[in-house]
């Protein structure tokens, strides 16, 4: 039995004469390419390319390592970026070529800290970033209300990568690490407001859309352990039992116990691990993927900024259930002869802060438990926007 179809299709897709794609590579500008593919992820700390041509003059340019910059419809989609890897194809009747790079930050954050002492006491997240990407070159900035409350003891571990340790750092502060198209890295505080972009609407402007609603992954309870060096000051169960919780989604009772990578000094910041987890859980729960025409919310046609990660967007489609605003976790762009200029959209629930009782607006969940001191309060915030 065909599935129902409740309004019209859209038209198929078109490839505007304003949505180039342009690599710039030594000084060169480069647009004859058979397919096109730029992602951005927020939570990556790198965007990706990956082009293919065919092998004729020019495409001999293309060399792993070089300095390139990616443009979209004539806006900078990845400004300061690098070749990978360089691929040839070819038997008696095809030769190709595929490019494949990412931003400046990939070398950065997958190499191993070197550091003399690997201590990292006394310092806040923001100058421990700056301190570890010093030798790399890149640059790291701060966007909304980054938590700058400094770590009494903190020591990177032995092999551990850039990534690595400021993830499980950014984590401790509900901090989102993630890359922009210019090149550099970003620390965002979850009260960044990225605004608005567009609408998505079945029989309009979604071509196709795969939607999932799960709560396989929700537990009842997030519960944060966490022990600290004793001394005169703070000692007994005060640092030695240290703990925190905050509620899940989950009806029957399923508790998800973590235990702090890293001591904290005070209860306030094992309770913003907690909500961290609480946070990032909710934004699990539902994901819709959606194909629209063109690089720019208005379209093929479209006129201004492109599809851009961490913004909301309002989605109404009676089919997949959903008439709501959702935030923008990943942008793909694509063209090719077949399908045109398309963008795919990977949407999630907004990260939404507890209010002043710890409940999760829209979301089961009345009451967070401490074992000491306040809840977490605040109104409702946004997946940061990261360009």
């Amino acid at each position: 039995m065909p599935f129902p179809v409740t309004s019209p299709a859209p038209p198929p897709p078109t490839k505007a004469q304003s949505e180039k794609a342009t690599l710039s590579v030594g000084g060169q500008q480069f647009e004859d390419f058979e397919t096109i593919w730029v992602q951005q992820t927020l939570g990556d700390t790198y965007h990706q390319f990956k082009f293919t041509c065919a092998e004729r003059k020019g495409a001999d340019q293309f060399k792993p390592g070089q300095k390139c910059s990616v443009k979209l419809a004539n806006q900078d989609a990845i400004k300061d970026g690098i070749i990978l890897s360089r691929q040839v194809a070819y038997d008696a009747y095809r030769h190709g070529v595929v490019i494949w790079g990412v931003t400046n930050t990939y070398p950065a954050v997958r190499s191993g800290i070197n550091h003399g002492t690997h201590s990292f006491d006394d310092k806040d997240l923001k100058a421990i970033v700056d301190e570890i990407l010093k030798p790399t070159g890149v640059k790291c900035e701060t966007r909304g209300n980054v938590d700058m409350t400094k770590w009494d003891y903190m020591h990177c571990m032995p092999g551990e990568t850039i990534h690595a340790f400021v993830e499980r750092l950014a984590r401790d502060r509900n901090v989102t690490f993630t890359a922009d198209k210019d090149g550099k890295l970003v620390l965002i505080g979850q009260d960044y407001d990225a605004g608005n972009q567009g609408q998505l609407i079945e029989g309009q402007n979604i071509l196709k859309m795969q939607c999932e609603m799960s709560k396989k992954n929700a537990f009842s309870k997030y519960i944060l352990d966490c022990q600290t060096p004793a001394d005169n000051k703070l000692n007994g169960k005060a640092a030695s039992e240290q703990r925190k919780s905050k509620d899940g989604t989950a009806e029957q009772y399923s508790v998800c116990k973590i235990p702090m990578e890293q001591p904290v000094r005070t209860l306030k910041e094992v309770d913003k691990r907690a909500l961290t987890e609480q946070m990032f859980a909710a934004t699990q729960e539902l994901q819709a993927t959606v194909t629209v025409q063109g690089w720019q919310p208005g379209g093929a046609q479209g006129r201004g900024e492109l599809w851009a990660i961490g913004k909301k967007v309002k989605v109404t489609s009676p089919m997949a259930m959903l008439d709501q605003q959702l935030a923008i976790q990943q942008v793909t762009f694509t063209q090719d002869n077949q399908s045109g200029s398309l963008t795919t959209l990977v949407l999630v629930q907004p990260f939404k802060v507890p209010d002043s009782k710890g409940r999760m607006s829209g979301l089961p969940g009345q009451s967070t438990s401490s074992g000491g001191g306040a809840s977490s309060g605040g109104g409702t915030g946004n997946l940061p926007a990261v360009s």
